[in-house]
C-alpha cells in the first residue's frame, strides 16, 4: 500500500481537546484516514514512556478484518506505517470488498505496538468499470510492511492488557 497524498486537515478553529481516528471510502482501492490526538492524551503518553512524542514513533496500523468478527487480535493482514505529517492523508493499495479498520499508537519499549485510538470500520466497493485500477501513486510512495499482530486480551482506549503468559512472562499485571 501507498499513500496518494498527505494534506492537512483544516477547520477554523480545531478542538485540541478530542480524539479521533476516523476511516473514510475514496474508492475500491484507496482509503482516506484523518485523526486528531489531544493535547491531554499526547502528554500523558509522553509522561508514561518519560520520552518526547517523536521517540515513540507515533504509528497508524490498517487491519484487513475481511469476514472476521474483530477482536483486536484477529487479522487477516496487518498493515503498518510512521504516522504521516499532518491529520489526515490518502492511503491506496486496497482491496475492493474487503473490511478494514485502523489503530494509531506508539512503539514503546522493545518495539511493542501500544494502540492509542481505534477507528470505525469500513468496506471497500466492490470494483467496477469506473474504478479499473488503483489511482496513480505519487512519486514518493510510502511502503506498508507486513507485521504480524499481538494479541490482546482486551483493547482499551485507556491502556492495553497483555494476554496472561505474555505478561507473566515480563513480569507484567495480568489483571
Amino acid at each position: 500500500m501507498s499513500p496518494i497524498s498527505t494534506q492537512a486537515l483544516s477547520t477554523d478553529r480545531p478542538d485540541h481537546s478530542r480524539d479521533t481516528l476516523h476511516l473514510l471510502v475514496q474508492s475500491p482501492f484507496v482509503l482516506f484516514v484523518y485523526w486528531q490526538l489531544s493535547a491531554r492524551k499526547r502528554a500523558m503518553v509522553q509522561e508514561h514512556f518519560a520520552v518526547d512524542w517523536p521517540v515513540l514513533q507515533p504509528t497508524l496500523r490498517i487491519y484487513d478484518i475481511s469476514g472476521l468478527s474483530f477482536d483486536g487480535s484477529s487479522a487477516n493482514e496487518v498493515s503498518e506505517l510512521p504516522l504521516p505529517e499532518g491529520e489526515s492523508c490518502f492511503l491506496s493499495g486496497f482491496r475492493p470488498g474487503a473490511t478494514y479498520v485502523a489503530d494509531l499508537g506508539v512503539k514503546g519499549d522493545h518495539g511493542h505496538f501500544m494502540p492509542l485510538l481505534r477507528s470505525n470500520t469500513v468496506q471497500t466497493p466492490p470494483a467496477d468499470a469506473l474504478h479499473p485500477q488503483p489511482f496513480a501513486p505519487v512519486p514518493q510512495p510510502v511502503v506498508f510492511r507486513l507485521i504480524k499482530p499481538i494479541h490482546y486480551d482486551q483493547f482499551s482506549a485507556y491502556s492495553v492488557y497483555l494476554p496472561r503468559a505474555a505478561a507473566q512472562e515480563h513480569g507484567g499485571d495480568v489483571e
